[in-house]
């Protein structure tokens, strides 16, 4: 998706005045019409929100691998599991092609530490360290753990995946970070006006 300058926008309800393009963060798409036209696709919005779902995401990924996954490693990943390579073995030839980091492993210890690598990167994203990158690292793994056992997984694990995906394309960590904070400190600058970011990423998880 080709970038264009966001221009000066009208701002929603609760804020008064416009959005200059440095108030604006992120890659706002080449957009068709009549998307192009609608204020709810081209409105840049507080970047707040984006930082929720962020946080929202992250927090639940961890809660997840320590309550659910850790326990019942031994039963859903490696040798002599519900998730052995033999189970899904014709999941990654045609015509699914499914692809995982984890396909033939049957290590338990592998799996053990690939969980404690999910969970800080999880932990990073919500605390917004290298936001973007923390999100890649979530959802390769979360991706490849989906591959290799199905049943234990469900339609929320798949969504869970769409959302780290526009968060792995879009400025997650502009604000509520330590990305953000760290920025600000090296460049001795004080917190100062709102920021904003293209609304697409939360357009399209419900649209």
């Amino acid at each position: 998706m080709a970038p264009r300058a966001t221009g000066h926008s009208q701002l929603p309800e609760v804020v008064v005045g416009t959005v200059s393009p440095c108030d604006v963060v992120g890659i706002a798409p080449r957009l068709p019409e009549p998307l192009a036209s609608s204020k709810w696709w081209t409105t840049p919005i507080r970047a707040e929100r984006l930082a929720a779902l962020r946080i929202a995401i992250g927090a639940a990924i961890v809660f997840d691998v320590v309550c659910s996954y850790w326990p019942e490693r031994g039963a859903l990943f490696g040798a002599g599991s519900l998730g052995s390579a033999e189970v899904f073995a014709g999941r990654f030839r045609a015509p699914f092609w499914n692809w995982s980091l984890f396909s033939g492993v049957e290590q338990p210890a592998i799996f053990s530490a690939v969980l404690v690598v999910w969970a800080v990167a999880a932990l990073c994203l919500t605390c917004g360290v290298r936001s973007r990158a923390a999100a890649v690292i979530v959802w390769v793994i979360g991706l490849s753990l989906l591959n290799v056992n199905y049943y234990a997984h469900n339609a929320g694990d798949r969504m869970r995946q769409v959302a780290l995906l526009y968060l792995m394309l879009s400025p997650c960590g502009a604000v509520w970070s330590l990305d953000a904070l760290f920025a600000r400190r090296r460049h001795r600058a004080a917190a100062s006006g709102s920021t904003f970011v293209p609304p697409w990423p939360l357009r399209l998880l419900v649209a």
